[in-house]
């Protein structure tokens, strides 16, 4: 099974032009995501002489997760995604990589970059990835990064000389684990570089007194790799993006280390970028797709974020609180159990159903808009002329007994026009084939209906028409359409037909047993189609039982589909004889349809009106269906 999620497109439109402001790991995140989404990317500010540090390898929790738990040497993963960006391998057009290009101002109405030497790239939106001293974040706020109060050595050593310390060798347990010390922040006033070197005199002056075994550890300090890292924190941005321009990663949200989630967030960022901007979309829902990508990240990342400070708070404070100090398997619970992708996914459907015309909605919901006769795959309405698709409608009508006849309407504001005891009804069996929506196939019913109806409304006024007590499909998925798009009151039943030049008979049938019901006709002609007539409006009673309350209804209403036969015919035949032949067999034998069967089988035909076969193109949709009231 495929674990790639679709996200409806138009794969036919044009490439997005992206320019990303920042190489760090979360804007060449973000360049590969819009790379494989097939778009075109520029990169502007890459230094190729950069340098990243980072860490190693964790297991420990990550049984209970879809995906590896990994914590990555910067370095590596910084060269890795570069090289992602530039390959000529894989999907998309490679990331073009502007080395040493600063930029020196933005529109973000026009959604170009000028550069220091005066470079203009323009493009169709731009997202701000260039770090916690971002410079495009001015063009959004006035908010700044400040100083937290904290800074942190940094450093990396080789796990292999220090396995052959022996007090060290008893902190390092096994590969993968990730070992913390905890103890009381220790203050020192210093308003020097963010991110200046260190000395290992400093290093181990201030972790003085602290457990052997860590001291050790601080003692293998490289000096040339040793930092002291001013831990920088920075006021809510308000508003991500504006026009063609968004903030990603630092830019929008910047992290203390405590949790190692900076650069992990900045990726969930461009990994929601990649989502929101699948192939096809069109660079005039730029803006709009921008700030659903807000709304997609927002709350996650300013969440993790405020976890993060949690994180790293005194833990004097802490017990003094009688809170826990020690949330690490929480806190990465909370980092690790969440799928940026598949959120956006969700969002992005949800987005497109609210942005767009009303659309139609059928169980399962969980899927969204379905597909059906009024609505394509996409959600938009068909809006189609049906040209190829086919039909073949046979008709039998026959005067029989109103007063019978009056017994199926649903209540009293359905009457018939007529006083007289004797009305009209007819047996429709109509084959269709070619039909767009079902891909080219096509399906059968039969349906019996009342003529010369009125539907009288409660302010008075009334409506006329030809009522549908009941209609039989072989085919499930215009049975689902038509009952809860219409109200139509249909049901399944196996139809088999047989037909040649001069006769005709159809067999309802179900679950494979004896026929319940057989239309005939002998000696057909053809006659001229302009003889064909107009059957008029028609009404179906919709009716949804609600649940777990027997005998109340959640829907229960008329429906009225005004002129609904709006095709072209091309041949038309009537047949000398007709008959309509009724088995109700028993319950056990229509364990679901005997009570229906049994009822129709009551009606008697007085006299047979007409008995014809209708040939033709063009099959409607019954989009003009409504409630009456």
């Amino acid at each position: 099974m495929s674990n790639q999620a679709s996200v409806r497109g138009n794969t036919r439109g044009q490439p997005l032009q992206f320019l990303v402001v920042g190489a760090g790991l979360g804007g060449l995140t973000a360049a590969i995501a819009l790379r494989r989404a097939g778009h075109r990317v520029t990169v502007t500010g890459y230094d190729k002489d950069g340098q990243c540090v980072g860490k190693a390898d964790y297991t420990a929790l990550a049984k209970g997760w879809q995906h590896k738990y990994l914590l990555a040497h910067r370095v590596d993963l910084h060269a890795q995604l570069k090289t992602a960006a530039v390959s000529l391998d894989g999907a998309g057009h490679p990331v073009k990589l502007r080395v040493a290009s600063r930029v020196a101002d933005l529109d973000l109405q026009q959604a170009t970059i000028t550069l220091v030497d005066g470079t203009v790239i323009a493009g169709d939106a731009i997202i701000g990835a260039d770090g916690i001293h971002s410079t495009t974040r001015a063009k959004l706020t006035f908010v700044r990064p400040e100083p937290s109060g904290k800074s942190a050595f940094r450093f990396l050593l080789n796990r292999a000389d220090m396995i052959k310390h022996q007090a060290i060798d008893q902190a390092i347990i096994a590969e993968g684990e990730l070992v913390f010390w905890l103890d009381a922040d220790r203050w020192k006033d210093d308003d020097r570089s963010w991110n200046r070197s260190g000395s290992q005199q400093d290093l181990l002056r201030e972790y003085e007194g602290f457990d052997e075994r860590a001291l050790a550890l601080l003692r293998m300090a490289d000096p040339s790799t040793l930092k002291v890292w001013r831990l920088m924190d920075m006021d809510t941005v308000e508003d991500w993006c504006r026009d063609r321009f968004c903030l990603l990663g630092d830019a929008a949200h910047p992290f203390l280390p405590h949790q190692g989630q900076g650069a992990a967030q900045a990726m969930e960022d461009a990994a929601s970028l990649g989502v929101i901007f699948p192939a096809g979309t069109g660079a005039f829902v730029v803006p709009s797709r921008l700030k659903l990508y807000q709304q997609c990240r927002k709350v996650r990342a300013e969440t993790v974020q405020g976890l993060t400070r949690q994180a790293g708070a005194d833990i004097r404070g802490l017990e003094s609180a009688g809170k826990k100090v020690d949330r690490m398997t929480e806190l990465i619970q909370i980092n690790c159990g969440y799928d940026e992708h598949h959120n956006s996914i969700h969002m992005l459907r949800i987005w497109e159903n609210s942005n767009n015309p009303p659309k139609l909605w059928r169980m399962p919901v969980s899927f969204g808009p379905a597909s059906g006769p009024r609505q394509s795959l996409l959600g938009s309405a068909r809006r189609w002329s049906n040209k190829g698709s086919s039909f073949v409608s046979r008709t039998i009508k026959f005067k029989t007994s109103r007063t019978l006849l009056q017994n199926l309407l649903p209540n009293s504001s359905f009457s018939f026009q007529s006083p007289d005891s004797v009305a009209f009804a007819s047996y429709v069996h109509t084959s269709l084939q070619n039909l767009d929506w079902l891909g080219g196939k096509g399906y059968d019913y039969v349906a019996f209906l009342l003529h010369g109806i009125v539907y009288r409304k409660k302010d008075g006024s009334t409506v006329t028409g030809s009522f549908v007590a009941v209609m039989w499909e072989n085919l499930t998925d215009p049975i689902l359409t038509g009952r809860e798009e219409l109200g139509c009151p249909k049901l399944f039943c196996d139809i088999g037909v047989q037909q040649n030049a001069s006769s005709y008979l159809m067999e309802a049938s179900w679950a494979g047993g004896a026929p319940f019901l057989k239309l005939q006709m002998e000696g057909m002609r053809d006659k001229q189609v302009s003889e064909a007539g107009d059957d008029g409006a028609l009404f179906f009673y919709k009716y949804i039982p609600a649940t777990g309350r027997p005998g109340v209804a959640d829907v229960a209403y008329p429906v009225c589909v005004p002129n609904p036969i709006c095709r072209t015919i091309n041949r038309v035949q009537t047949a000398r004889t007709a008959n309509v032949i009724f088995d109700a067999l028993n319950e056990e034998r229509l364990p679901t349809l005997n009570h229906i069967v049994g009822r129709l089988a009551e009606i008697p035909l007085f006299e047979l009106a007409e008995a014809t076969v209708a040939e033709g193109v063009d099959v409607q949709d019954l989009s003009t269906a409504y409630r009456i009231e």
